[in-house]
């Protein structure tokens, strides 16, 4: 039975547009439109789901950014947990997809700190956060959990992260769970979709080989 449940739930490539899994998390039988509130929302990911929630009128997005915030998109620090606060009680959301991370392998090398302060720390203040606003919390993590060594994996085996991302992961998803049961994890391998540039994506980089 094991083996079938591991075949079942094996790793696949997550293309962006698939994020469609979040009515399934959330919204199937729902007859009220959905607030949504996103980090990370200029990044692969990010683009293509406001643009799906976007074209549904069950749903009301706001989506955050940093660096290429504008136009639709609110600047937020969510590294400030001030902000963050005030961005959610402008916003207030049913639902906070936080996709906003530091993946880049050389980028946590050369600042794992500041990487951290962004993967763990802020992911911790927005679900202490969400947790005493009552909003649901939808988690990008990773299969940098596991060392590859057993897979496929299934979500309750024993996490064994071999670098510094798949560590702050790791620690960010016991801050999520820590926080509140109103979350739902995804533990994505591998994400491509249309990119902005050959380094957004782990599939597109190779291009630049």
């Amino acid at each position: 039975m094991r083996l079938k449940k591991e075949r079942d739930r094996a790793s696949v490539s997550f293309p962006a547009s698939t994020f469609r899994i979040l009515y399934i998390l959330f919204f199937m039988n729902t007859e009220s439109i959905i607030t949504v509130a996103v980090t990370g929302a200029s990044g692969l990911l990010g683009r293509p789901l406001m643009s799906l929630l976007e074209s549904d009128s069950r749903f009301r997005v706001r989506g955050a950014a940093w660096s290429r915030a504008g136009g639709s998109l609110d600047r937020v620090d969510i590294t400030a947990p001030a902000a963050v606060d005030a961005w959610l009680d402008d916003v207030k959301p049913d639902v906070l997809v936080h996709l906003a991370a530091e993946r880049r392998p050389d980028v946590y090398a050369k600042d794992p700190e500041a990487a951290d302060r962004l993967n763990i720390d802020a992911t911790g203040a927005l679900a202490m956060s969400c947790a005493a606003r009552e909003v649901n919390m939808l988690f990008l993590s990773t299969n940098y959990l596991f060392d590859g060594t057993s897979s496929p994996y299934i979500p309750d085996d024993e996490a064994n992260p071999l670098n510094a991302y798949g560590l702050g992961k790791l620690a960010a998803e016991q801050a999520v769970s820590a926080a509140s049961d109103k979350h739902r994890m995804l533990r994505i391998p591998l994400i491509h979709g249309p990119s902005d540039s050959l380094e957004e994506s782990s599939v597109t980089v190779l291009c630049k080989a």
